[in-house]
Order: structure tokens, then C-alpha cells, then sequence
């Protein structure tokens, strides 16, 4: 189960590297909070960790130990809600095309797009990497991972926020109009 896990991240990742090229130029950007630029900067940790710990057997002490081993039913499920994850965050970012930004900006051109997973949701990036983060909990329930996705969620919350503020900004009329037939992170809830 660790091997899926470890390949979804890497889909994930690859894809987000390979796609990051294609992208408008950026027209305003708002400088990131220190949350953000930490959760970047907490993601290359732990994957290097993970890394370590896979293929070197570095002992990490604590931080690898399991908080609590769930039933295989229950690890199955995770890599379930994993590959969920994965398929909304890749599909969310296809819809963007060259809309997207590693950064809360707003590019030249820009279109607010709000089709495929965006007709539902605000945010379906966002809610892929939690699905995703979830189903890798079930699976490596440890504390650096626990740690990680307080964190994680601490900085969606606080970019989602600038991100709304700024389509707003520059979406007036057709933002409030999308924010009213939408939610912001999960369909129906919030």
C-alpha cells in the first residue's frame, strides 16, 4: 500500500511540475503569507523524510511512528479516497489550463473559469490535496503526517481567502454571481 501511495504523490507531483510551465503571465500577485510559503517548504521535508526512511532505512524516531494502525478495510478505503483525491486535483488543474498560478495572482488574459469541477466547487484543487492527504493518513498514520496536514489546511484556508479576495477584485460582477451557485471547498457543506 506504501508503493501506491508513494506513486500517487509522484503522479501528482510530476504533473503539477510538468504543467507549471505552460501558464500566462502573471499580471498582479499577491505576496504569500509565511503559512504558504512554509507549507512548500514543510512538503520538500517530509518528502525528503519519506525518502530517507523508504529506500536509505534512516531511523526517524517519533515522527514515522503510527498514532494508531487502522484495519486493512479501513487503509483500503484511504487509497480509495487517495486516488479520488488525485483524480479532482489533476482534473481541477486540467480545467485551469493556463489560468493556474503557484501563487495567489492573477494572470494576463485571465478567465474565471468555472466548468468542470469549478461548476461545483470554488476550490477543487485544494479539496483534491486533502483527499489526498487523507487517504495517505489512513495509510502512513504518523505524526509528521498528522503534523503536516494541520498545516496544510491552516494555509488552504488562508489562500483561499486572498484567492477569493482577488477574483473578486477583478471579477466583480461574475464572481459575487459564481460565489452565490457555488461552495467554496465541499460540494453542498462549505
Amino acid at each position: 500500500m506504501q508503493n501506491i501511495v508513494l506513486v500517487c504523490w509522484l503522479i501528482f507531483l510530476a504533473f503539477w511540475a510538468v504543467t507549471a510551465f505552460s501558464t500566462k503571465p502573471k499580471e498582479e500577485m499577491i505576496s504569500t503569507d509565511s503559512v504558504g510559503g512554509a507549507r512548500g517548504i514543510l512538503i520538500g521535508i517530509i518528502i525528503f523524510l519519506i525518502l530517507l526512511k523508504r529506500f536509505f532505512g534512516v531511523y526517524l524516531g517519533f515522527l514515522f511512528q503510527n498514532i494508531i494502525t487502522l484495519p486493512i478495510i479501513i487503509q483500503d478505503v484511504g487509497i480509495a479516497i487517495l486516488a479520488i483525491g488525485l483524480a479532482t486535483a489533476l482534473s481541477a488543474r486540467y480545467s485551469l489550463g493556463k489560468n493556474w498560478s503557484g501563487r495567489v495572482s492573477f494572470q494576463k488574459a485571465h478567465e474565471l473559469v468555472t466548468t468542470g469541477l469549478y461548476a461545483y466547487i470554488r476550490h477543487p484543487i485544494y479539496l483534491g490535496m486533502l483527499l489526498m492527504g487523507a487517504g495517505t493518513l489512513t495509510i502512513a498514520d504518523s505524526t509528521l503526517i498528522a503534523i503536516a496536514a494541520v498545516l496544510v489546511i491552516i494555509s488552504f484556508i488562508q489562500r483561499i481567502k486572498k484567492e477569493e479576495a482577488l477574483m473578486a477584485k477583478h471579477f466583480p460582477k461574475e464572481y459575487a454571481e459564481y460565489q452565490k451557485r457555488t461552495k467554496k471547498l465541499i460540494p453542498f457543506v462549505w
